[in-house]
């Protein structure tokens, strides 16, 4: 199966995620309308007006606020006696005690969008949903934005986090209909390739934005350009 630009972005940004230290979840949109429009076709010889099908899908079709959440762990600067986690002790309804650990956490929220060919992301890409969605968990305190990419730019193409508040207040003054690439260099957060895990398909060093953010990652080691092969000497 050959997968679409932003399917593949998606893809490549979460294997781009530091393995074992971060918690990722994926929010799906379930094609709930599915089972209904099969019935109206078994009774409606195979057909279903478009106009019902709108209805249908803009009714019934549950939408997420974004598409990616992601955790990691917080740096405690001020941790006190290396305690950083708060414990707490449950007894068991199966007998025995167990401990809830609370682990201090950076949350993350992340809308991406590829611009395939283009250099500039169209506002209406971004859905009243999402936007909507992103601000409010803005207002809770996690990190949330835009993962913009332009991979046609460069050798290897570019990736910016534009955080959503700067993201909507370029919209609201602005007097053109897309988010520009000059826009993404001015207002975000340029996510470097990583280029030791393959060409290919692209990977990012995901966990660099993260540790910039507060988490508390090893931080991604430089890029190991390739040796030369050695010349025989005569």
């Amino acid at each position: 199966m050959t997968l679409n630009r932003g399917s593949l972005l998606e893809r490549q940004f979460i294997a781009s995620l530091p393995a074992g230290r971060v918690w990722v979840r994926k929010l799906h949109t379930p094609p709930a309308t599915g089972p209904l429009i099969a019935y109206i076709k078994s009774v409606n010889q195979g057909r279903v007006p478009d106009r019902l099908l709108g209805v249908l899908h803009s009714t019934f079709t549950p939408t997420q606020p974004f598409d990616l959440l992601v955790t990691a762990p917080a740096k405690q600067p001020h941790a006190r006696d290396g305690e950083e986690y708060h414990a707490e002790v449950f007894n068991a309804p199966s007998g025995g005690d167990f401990e809830l650990i609370v682990r201090p956490s950076v949350v993350f929220a992340f809308e991406l969008k590829s611009c395939g060919d283009a250099r500039n992301l169209p506002f209406d890409r971004v859905k009243p949903h999402q936007l909507d969605g992103l601000l409010e968990a803005a207002s809770r305190g996690i990190v949330a934005g835009l993962l913009i990419e332009f991979p046609e730019v460069g050798p290897h193409g570019e990736l910016y986090f534009v955080p959503v508040q700067l993201f909507a207040s370029y919209r609201a003054g602005a007097e053109r209909a897309s988010f520009p690439l000059a826009a993404a260099h001015e207002h975000g957060i340029l996510i470097e390739p990583d280029l030791d895990r393959g060409r290919v398909h692209r990977f990012w060093k995901a966990g660099e934005l993260l540790r910039h953010f507060g988490a508390d990652l090893p931080p991604t080691r430089p890029h190991q350009a390739a040796r030369e092969p050695a010349v025989a000497r005569l």
